[in-house]
């Protein structure tokens, strides 16, 4: 749902870029960027998850407001996950991205042969409640904000016919289950938060 009550992001950013490209060795390159986001009135829509452990874990009173519960059984009916207005959101993280590309003979042709990887890493990401409590977000594998990805393409060419293979690697992360409580009796979970 919508929030009539949203008020604009604002925020203070800073980014350095290098990219490099050697003369002594042809078909490589290779860039580094680097940011830091500084923002304030974040919008933003949390998970179901995310507004619970905000509540029970940080004691977060906004996303108390948020969780709907019954009042005989305690049991929680209804969780809003709508667009919200998030304090503050400091960012911080590195992009590093490698090529190379070589003429081969293999088959015979135009052929070439290429690697490129790309690199992630997210040193920062904590958000702070309009009632001052920090959650650092960074490893929360709903949001997909691990600390460490990484993506490799190796391509081969001949002509107008390429072949790709892909790898990609996601670093760990922290998928809470702190609210899924396991029947001792019948070993049975119940789920009381699902997104």
């Amino acid at each position: 749902g919508g929030n009539p009550n949203l008020d604009p992001e604002k925020a203070d950013t800073y980014t350095f870029g290098l990219v490099y490209r050697p003369m002594w060795l042809s078909g490589f390159d290779m860039s580094i960027d680097w940011l830091s986001v500084n923002l304030k009135g974040m919008i933003a829509s949390l998970t179901s998850q995310q507004i619970v452990d905000g509540c029970y874990v940080n004691g977060d009173a906004d996303q108390c407001s948020k969780i709907t519960r019954d009042a005989g059984t305690d049991t929680i009916l209804f969780v809003n996950s709508s667009y919200q207005n998030l304090n503050k959101t400091k960012i911080a993280g590195l992009d590093v991205e490698l090529g190379y590309t070589h003429p081969v003979t293999i088959v015979g042709g135009d052929e070439r042969l290429g690697l490129r990887v790309f690199t992630s890493y997210l040193s920062d990401y904590k958000r702070t409640s309009s009632t001052g409590v920090v959650t650092d977000v960074r490893g929360d594998v709903n949001s997909q904000l691990l600390k460490w990805k990484a993506t490799a393409m190796l391509t081969y060419g001949n002509g107008p016919f390429s072949l790709n293979l892909q790898a990609r690697y996601l670093g760990k992360g922290l998928l809470s289950s702190a609210y899924n409580i396991p029947n001792a009796t019948t070993g049975v979970t119940t789920y009381n938060v699902a997104d």
